[in-house]
């Protein structure tokens, strides 16, 4: 290649260079000027209340999957904050193909699910029951049974339901049932997540 055929390359070489280095700029001052003026903390729960109000039969206490949870955070980036570790919080929620979710999503699943949402700590334990030695036809019996959500609430709101939840580390592929699991399992749970990181990032506002 003579200096003629290299001239060309070299200001195409110069030229992607200065394009690539233009590109980071607008990023770097896009993110700052996002950290600088964050959305409220309000803003971001209107973000998340209008998408779930665009849910088909969803209600504020039902059980949430992965899918649901990013299309929420989408929702939030819309407004202006891009939640960091937003994989991480994804993942905290369970896959739209678990036992659980397709579980619950059935009409004696939905009504099932209704009873038990009113008491706290509920899910959880119905989802380290369902990972027992068939823990999910005991879950299965008890979504079709007529007063089964009873069982999963004893376990969540007594004394004695803790004391079993206990007992259960000691069965095949046991554990104990009154262990959090760390998961996102509704709009609340969600919520706090969010409230956790928007305070990391941006402080009181």
């Amino acid at each position: 290649m003579n200096c003629r055929d290299a001239q060309p390359a070299r200001r195409v070489r110069t030229f992607a260079a200065q394009f690539l280095a233009a590109l980071v700029l607008v990023a770097m001052t896009a993110g700052a000027a996002s950290a600088a003026n964050p959305p409220s903390f309000d803003q971001v729960i209107r973000a998340l209340t209008d998408y779930f109000k665009s849910l088909d039969d969803y209600q504020r206490s039902d059980l949430m999957n992965r899918q649901q949870v990013a299309e929420a955070l989408e929702a939030v980036a819309k407004i202006g904050w891009n939640v960091p570790d937003a994989k991480k919080i994804v993942d905290q929620a369970l896959p739209l193909n678990s036992f659980l979710v397709g579980e619950l999503a059935t009409p004696d699943g939905k009504r099932f699910m209704r009873k038990i949402s009113k008491s706290p700590g509920t899910y959880s334990r119905l989802d380290r029951l369902s990972r027992l030695s068939q823990g999910q036809q005991v879950v299965s019996q008890m979504v079709g049974d007529v007063g089964g959500d009873v069982f999963i609430t004893y376990l969540a709101t007594t004394n004695s339901g803790h004391n079993l939840g206990q007992m259960m580390a000691g069965t095949p592929k046991g554990t104990d049932l009154n262990l959090p699991t760390g998961r996102i399992y509704t709009a609340d749970d969600l919520l706090a997540v969010l409230k956790k990181a928007y305070a990391k990032e941006f402080g009181s506002r």
